[in-house]
């Protein structure tokens, strides 16, 4: 088991039902309905930086605009979405992992990246729930580790240490490591993917 409970929510898959992907906010009333499920963000918001950034999925991203996005400020994280009630987390501890995925064994895939592709997950711990943010890129983390302000941040990927200017150099310095070899012993090696 994960230090934050982690993993153990992604033992799913896809076969059951309760623990699907949240694509529309719950009433304020029902917020705990949201525990041990994962979230699909579109974009995140620290400070005034908007992530994913305006390029590449970035661009992508930031047309759905029915989409879930979060803002994070001063401890409290603000997840909106049109025409539905603001609902509002107080996370007492974040992980940040990376998670890869193969673009090119879409449908849509046309070979963007010769190699995986990583998005980013945060696993959020509030006092009464554990969920998940799945957002693409994985810079997107890299912000999260150094701007979530005094809440307790876990790295265990040790995804901060990569230096890159973008997230395709990201990507192609996590292949060159291997996501084997940095999830190993972190309990998050289940996200690993063949090579494509």
């Amino acid at each position: 088991m994960m230090t934050l409970g982690g993993t153990e929510m992604f033992n799913h898959k896809m076969d059951n039902p309760q623990h699907a992907t949240v694509m529309a906010l719950p009433e304020p009333a029902d917020l705990q309905f949201l525990d041990h499920r994962a979230i699909q963000l579109y974009a995140l918001t620290i400070g005034e930086k908007r992530l994913p950034d305006n390029t590449g999925l970035g661009k992508l991203t930031s047309v759905a605009m029915a989409g879930i996005t979060a803002h994070l400020d001063d401890g409290v994280l603000t997840l909106q979405q049109a025409r539905a009630k603001d609902l509002l987390l107080h996370p007492t501890a974040l992980e940040v992992v990376i998670a890869p995925y193969d673009y090119n064994d879409t449908k849509i895939g046309a070979g963007v990246h010769p190699g995986l592709i990583y998005d980013t997950l945060i696993v959020v711990t509030t006092e009464t729930l554990t969920c998940s943010l799945w957002i693409s890129g994985g810079l997107t983390g890299q912000y999260v580790l150094n701007h979530a302000g005094n809440i307790p941040v876990t790295d265990p990927l040790g995804i901060g240490q990569i230096k890159a200017p973008d997230n395709y150099a990201f990507n192609d310095q996590i292949n060159a490591i291997g996501f084997a070899k940095l999830a190993a012993g972190t309990g998050w090696e289940k996200l690993d993917l063949p090579k494509p």
